[in-house]
């Protein structure tokens, strides 16, 4: 009635409506935005910055979701709206989850992870990637458990299958891992990681051909350099075994070009050359050189590259050369009660020789 009477009132009513439910819009359009930022934002790879933006998405999200409740309206338009801020809000603390984990953030990502399952108990990619979380902290079997589950949930996801194939290899279960590396395999032949784990299972199953044929598929199937120094170590690991030295020389001379840790490539092929040369033939001058570079690039902080070099100047009976760097291992090494064994023989035989 009062609106009627005077209509400059009821203009200026109407523009403040007009006004508040703008307000209200753009507000409640934050956290979608924020939540777009952030994904975008994980896929480039900056985590801690994805993370950051997350955390501004789930609490402008949270906010939303409280005036939408508070509005007093319950039409279904509302529901659906409260309904699709719940999903968002899922969504943000799950790449939020993924932005620590990628960080090694396990403990965060794990409750990240869980607050999602919370929202939505659906979202079985939260459980596989809280499993590997679970695994980093230790706690292997409530991590093998979340795998359980979300195969159960999503029996066609490779990924799940190839996910608890990792697990499986890291605790030793090695037949299971082949099974479950199958399995993935079977699903989507073109997933690199499932024929690398399942060649690492072989090669510890000492099946060391079909190793060989997984790494070689694995490697045609990377689209980037990741790890490529690991497939090339361990395939000439076994082609070691098999006794194809050429090709054991090749993977290792390989692997030298994605260095990691080119110390061990340098190691692996110390050992290939060193293994059956005679005392002062070419190879065991080949086998120390690489052990001595070995050394050099672990900055003498690994035992391995000096226990075997003290092993081969022990083969050429230069023992005090043995000692002293045997010595060195020991250093870095106090309690491998076979590197004290060694240095007590290679003690024993240059006080021999010198006597």
């Amino acid at each position: 009635m009062i609106i009627s009477r005077y209509p400059k009132t009821r203009t200026f009513i109407i523009s403040c409506l007009i006004i508040l439910s703008v307000s209200f819009l753009s507000c409640t359009d934050r956290g979608d935005s924020s939540l777009e930022s952030g994904k975008e934002t994980y896929f480039t790879g900056d985590y801690e910055k994805a993370s950051k933006i997350l955390g501004v998405s789930i609490l402008h999200l949270n906010e939303e979701k409280k005036k939408l409740k508070t509005s007093g309206r319950y039409d279904n338009k509302t529901l659906d709206r409260i309904e699709a801020k719940i999903e968002k809000s899922a969504d943000a603390f799950f790449y939020r989850g993924m932005s620590y984990k990628n960080m090694e953030m396990w403990a965060e990502a794990i409750k990240d992870f869980s607050v999602t399952l919370n929202m939505n108990s659906d979202y079985t990619k939260a459980i596989s990637e809280r499993a590997i979380c679970f695994y980093e902290l230790g706690f292997s079997k409530r991590s093998i458990e979340d795998l359980d589950i979300a195969i159960k949930m999503d029996p066609n996801n490779p990924t799940f299958f190839s996910n608890r194939a990792s697990i499986n290899l890291k605790l030793r279960n090695y037949e299971n891992a082949v099974l479950d590396a199958s399995k993935a395999i079977s699903m989507d032949s073109h997933f690199a990681n499932s024929y690398y784990v399942r060649a690492e299972a072989y090669k510890f199953l000492k099946n060391y051909q079909k190793a060989i044929n997984d790494y070689k598929k694995s490697i045609k199937l990377l689209s980037n350099g990741s790890h490529l120094y690991e497939i090339y170590l361990s395939m000439g690991k076994c082609y070691y075994h098999i006794s194809k030295k050429e090709k054991a020389e090749e993977s290792y001379k390989t692997a030298l070009k994605y260095d990691e840790k080119p110390y061990l490539a340098y190691l692996n092929l110390a050992i290939l050359y060193g293994g059956e040369a005679s005392p002062n033939s070419e190879e065991m001058d080949k086998a120390i050189e690489f052990c001595i570079k070995s050394s050099e690039l672990s900055d003498l902080k690994e035992d391995k590259p000096l226990t075997y070099l003290a092993s081969l100047y022990f083969k050429r009976e230069d023992y005090q050369k043995a000692y002293e760097i045997q010595k060195l291992a020991k250093d870095l090494n106090q309690y491998d009660e076979e590197i004290n064994e060694w240095l007590d023989i290679y003690d024993n035989k240059r006080k021999i020789n010198t006597d």
